[in-house]
């Protein structure tokens, strides 16, 4: 799971109301939780904050595309996908994002009885966050729309 503050990020809403729908990169803590992300693995890109910029949730859901060695960043932006810019020296890992039509907010998973994730309990976590394979499942039950189906591959509708 991939976090991201508005307020530390300030492009991703520009993004979003420029019509942008996918992120093709994104800063990670080097650590070992990014050094567990593989190729192919899902990734859910969470937006975290007070919820006065973007609504606090889930905002999109992809796939890994690439952890050889976490990129460093450079100024290149891809013609497909538009890099965004803060984070520093920080290394990135190559994404493919679809954003989401609409998010899945923090209180519709809440009602819904997903209020486990490490994003919910601590908001000003690590980047990468964890995700379970049992909290997978059940945002998949919740929100059966929101996550690919792992044995076709195929992304999330927008």
């Amino acid at each position: 799971m991939l976090r991201c503050n508005p307020v530390n990020e300030p492009d991703l809403p520009h993004l979003i109301a420029g019509g942008g729908h996918r992120i093709g990169r994104w800063c990670v803590a080097d650590n070992y939780r990014s050094r567990m992300m593989h190729s192919g693995d899902v990734v859910v890109f969470w937006v975290s904050g007070n919820g006065r910029r973007l609504a606090r949730g889930i905002w999109g859901v992809g796939q890994v595309l690439g952890v050889d060695g976490l990129e460093q960043p450079t100024a290149e932006v891809a013609s497909a996908t538009r890099e965004l810019r803060s984070g520093g020296d920080r290394p990135r890992v190559r994404v493919d994002i679809p954003l989401l039509a609409e998010p899945v907010s923090d209180q519709a998973l809440r009602a819904w009885g997903i209020d486990d994730l490490e994003v919910q309990v601590q908001p000003q976590g690590s980047n990468p966050s964890w995700i379970s394979i049992d909290q997978l499942a059940r945002l998949t039950v919740g929100f059966p729309s929101l996550l690919p189906d792992p044995l076709s591959g195929k992304s999330p509708e927008l």
